[in-house]
């Protein structure tokens, strides 16, 4: 695997996202810092870190973290609301 410090911006807030998962994944050690990290990749802090040097400001991170985060909890949200549905038209049925 390539140095954290040779990915390309764009690959790095990819994996970025990916590290904030709205399904079932899969983690592993970052080989940075041995963190666990979605598919054996760079962890959120490792990327985090690497884009602080590249100049991203701990505003901006913080900002693609909660915007992630919220992405998660929607998905959930969705998950939780389709799960209902699909009872209630189950229970109708069953009338």
């Amino acid at each position: 695997m390539a140095s954290i410090k040779d990915v390309d911006t764009s690959s790095l807030l990819y994996e970025f996202s990916r590290q904030f998962p709205t399904g079932v994944s899969t983690f592993a050690c970052c080989p940075v810092c041995s963190a666990s990290a979605r598919g054996g990749n760079f962890c959120r802090d490792c990327i985090a870190a690497e884009l602080r040097r590249r100049g991203a400001t701990d505003i901006s991170i913080d900002l693609a973290k909660q915007g992630l985060i919220a992405k998660q909890q929607a998905s959930l949200s969705y998950e939780s609301a389709v799960e209902e549905i699909r009872r209630q038209i189950a229970e109708q049925e069953a009338a």
